[in-house]
């Protein structure tokens, strides 16, 4: 599509090749060992569980959206404390496991002194079913976009291909046998982008006090000066997604729903022995998450040092990463785009290759802990049953969805890591809504309220994010559409010009109030027996 596929030779293909078929025997040899037959779920070492989570976590977008989002000029170290904030609320999460005990084997939200509500348990169930295609949805466009850049191919030819192997992977191993293995790939991940650290400094060709000295003075072309060390905001700008306050204010909501409500990472939770392990597998894993951010934020800085003082001047670079006015505008192709025009034949197909085997583990994992493979015998201590109608569905519905989102994605000029973030807001606010009143009880609340409260959370979603999940409109009429919207404020005559003027983050909290408030019912005093 870019032009750039003479770069990638035969031998690095053969070395991707290579590479994702030991990926593939090693979570086989997994699953044998395991011994499906003797004891499926026995318990694992909380290390191993640890690497489990924050391999998850990095593969699900992050690899590739951290490092581009410091590549653009605009960009600083804005992120750096949603990280922070990040490690310290897994910190206290993994205290409260160590210290008070939680169970792991029941449903956030749905044990309580009374049987759970049909209808509220229904209702967690599809917003459940919502967010799992939407994070693997996320996870196959994130696969595609390295393939994107090695071939000349469309987005959507490049979905079906990474589709079509993610789905054969149900046929090699259990979600026990993936988290066994996902440690390899985290070490793979590791090693990779410190490898890529190590060449982009030998590339660069300046001390580390010239290099932060540029950093400090970023100057774009209308010559205004930004510090890209910069990390702490505090401007109140509602549009704006990282800064302190959403950081303090709306991140923690987010942590909690993916430490306690996501399937995915509670069945990894329930491999480990004791809450106790559990809480240490919590705090480990935002200790590891934490550490490979930061190699990535170097890279990115590391990368926009390079291209500072050596612009691109190929037409298929420029092209491959939509440069304009002096800086890429898909940043989030720069660093798959410099590996495969920088780093020698074989060393590039081993970089590539840990991504794709990285990537691809991280997706059979969340494909086996998917609703309908779980409600198959598929997980923790099974695998897919073949000839099941609901996981048809489920794999057809997700190549749906991913077609979709990548169209989206690419047309809508959008970052990848504002993007991840702002999918996890049409379930996020309302999982946790219904999670809290589940734990009210049946007297206590209302299905039809919380009903009522997530439909009307996923409406006013679908407006805010208008420019994105309505590509196919006109786009004459829905730029006439956001401008008459007091959701929209506009900077110029053009849809390019028109912006929220809310901040997706700002809604997973104010959505868990709202279904929350929706759905709460005063409990009804009990006469006392005479």
């Amino acid at each position: 599509m870019y032009g750039l596929e003479s770069f990638f030779s035969t031998k690095d293909w053969v070395i991707v090749a290579l590479y994702l078929a030991g990926t593939a025997l090693a979570t086989t040899w997994y699953h044998r060992r395991g011994g499906r037959a003797s004891s499926p779920c026995a318990p694992l070492p909380w290390p191993v569980v640890a690497a489990s989570l924050a391999a998850s976590e990095l593969t699900a977008w992050l690899v590739l959206a951290v490092p581009g989002a410091m590549l653009a000029i605009h960009g600083d170290l804005a992120f750096l404390s949603w990280i922070l904030v990040s490690l310290l609320v897994r910190i206290v999460f993994g205290g409260l496991l160590i210290r008070r005990g939680w169970s792991l084997h029941d449903e956030a939200g749905m044990k309580s002194r009374d049987a759970p509500v049909p209808g509220l348990r229904n209702l967690m169930n599809g917003f459940g079913h919502l967010a799992s295609l939407l994070g693997q949805g996320l996870r196959l466009v994130v696969l595609a976009l390295p393939l994107l850049v090695l071939t000349d191919w469309r987005i959507e030819v490049c979905l079906l291909l990474v589709w079509l192997p993610a789905m054969m992977l149900r046929r090699t191993g259990a979600f026990r046998a993936v988290v066994c293995g996902e440690w390899m790939h985290l070490l793979a991940l590791i090693a990779a982008f410190g490898a890529i650290c190590f060449f982009l400094a030998e590339q660069a060709g300046m001390g580390r006090d010239a290099a932060l000295g540029l950093l400090r003075q970023s100057v774009n072309f209308e010559g205004e000066a930004r510090d890209k060390l910069a990390w702490l905001h505090f401007e109140a700008g509602p549009a704006r997604h990282f800064t302190v306050w959403t950081a303090l204010f709306c991140l923690p909501w987010l942590q909690f729903h993916s430490l306690a409500l996501d399937r995915a990472n509670l069945l990894r939770l329930r491999f480990c022995a004791s809450p106790r392990a559990a809480g240490l597998a919590v705090i480990a894993g935002g200790i590891t998450v934490t550490a490979v951010l930061l190699i990535l934020l170097a890279a990115g800085l590391a990368l926009f040092v390079v291209y500072r003082q050596d612009p691109p001047t190929d037409p298929a670079i420029l092209k491959a990463l939509a440069w304009s006015a002096g800086e890429p505008r898909r940043v989030d192709l720069a660093i798959p785009v410099w590996i495969l025009t920088e780093i020698p034949e074989g060393w590039r197909g081993l970089l590539f290759a840990v991504l794709f085997g990285a990537g691809f583990t991280g997706l059979h994992g969340a494909l086996l802990a998917s609703p309908a493979v779980i409600a198959t015998g598929g997980a923790p201590g099974g695998r897919w049953r073949s000839g099941q109608a609901e996981i048809l569905l489920w794999c057809l519905a997700l190549l749906v969805l991913a077609l979709g989102m990548g169209h989206s994605f690419s047309g809508s000029g959008e970052d990848l890591l504002s993007f991840g973030y702002a999918l996890a807001t049409y379930t996020a606010g309302p999982l946790l809504g219904i999670a809290w009143l589940g734990a009210r009880g049946g007297d206590g609340m209302r299905p039809t309220g919380a009903l009522v409260g997530a439909v009307v959370s996923l409406i006013l979603v679908t407006l805010l994010r208008a420019e994105v999940v309505w590509p196919p409109l006109d786009g004459a009429s829905l730029g006439e559409f956001m401008k008459q919207s007091p959701l929209f404020t506009s900077t110029g005559e053009t849809t390019d010009g028109i912006r929220p003027i809310l901040s997706p983050v700002w809604l997973w909290p104010f959505t868990a109030l709202l279904t929350w408030a929706c759905g709460w019912k005063k409990r009804q005093t009990r006469p006392l027996d005479s």
